[in-house]
């Protein structure tokens, strides 16, 4: 230990290269995390645009469909305010119920399509969508075969069978309710002699307290498929809401 004009000064030799080490591997580290935060960040951002991008698109086109709804109903009723107040009845309805709003608004279309009014239209297709089950499908078809015979005012065979086929017959319905025979059924209708308003009784009797299809678009709502149904109308009326104008 040296001493230099009354100093006394001390060397100290050691190895550092662990240390060195220690601290480039953190900073490497560092900069691993850092590089890893930024690009999830980027990754986010992008998703959360591309989220937000699809929800305006899906706005805009709700938006847009309503609005080409609304022109036909237009010209159909001669009035756009009927028209919009008919569309605010579909999409509570579509919100309520396992069909969806195209759904909807397609049969009331066909029904108006066959003479029917809007209101009588409306009722008809509630039963309907009832004596469907909630299936889109089936009651296009009774709503066809009802429209049809609405329209020609006689009941056919063939209108019959389409419903039958579509899952409801209003021959049985009409005899459980009263009495009469199936053939006898068949023979009226060969005869021309069963009318439409029978099919509408048989209708309402199926849908009413007590009939097999009573409330049926009600308990098919509560179903899983009935709840993403209404969950998309929902989701679709709030994001055109949000996107209007």
């Amino acid at each position: 230990m040296p001493s230099y004009d009354g100093k006394v000064v001390y060397k100290i030799d050691g190895d550092n290269t662990d240390y060195d080490k220690a601290l480039k591997s953190s900073e490497l580290k560092a900069v691993a995390v850092a590089s890893a935060i930024s690009v999830a960040f980027v990754a986010m951002t992008k998703a959360v645009a591309s989220a937000i991008g699809s929800a305006i698109k899906t706005g805009m086109t709700y938006n847009t469909q309503i609005e080409t709804y609304e022109a036909a109903f237009t010209t159909m009723l001669g009035s756009a305010e009927k028209a919009a107040d008919l569309m605010e009845q579909l999409k509570q309805k579509a919100a309520a119920t396992p069909f969806e709003l195209e759904d909807l608004t397609a049969a009331t279309q066909l029904l108006m399509n066959y003479g029917l009014t809007a209101d009588e239209a409306m009722d008809k297709m509630s039963m309907l969508g009832d004596i469907a089950q909630g299936n889109a499908e089936k009651m296009q078809r009774i709503a066809t075969a009802y429209g049809q015979m609405s329209s020609a005012g006689r009941v056919t065979l063939e209108d019959i069978n389409q419903m039958i086929e579509a899952g409801f017959n209003p021959l049985l319905e009409i005899s459980e309710t009263t009495g009469e025979s199936m053939a006898s059924l068949r023979d009226r209708i060969s005869k021309g002699t069963l009318a439409v308003e029978e099919i509408t009784a048989a209708m309402e009797s199926a849908t009413s307290e007590g009939g097999k299809y009573y409330k049926s678009m009600e308990t098919q709502s509560k179903t899983l498929n009935g709840q993403l149904s209404t969950l998309k109308d929902n989701a679709n009326s709030f994001l055109g809401a949000m996107t209007s104008g």
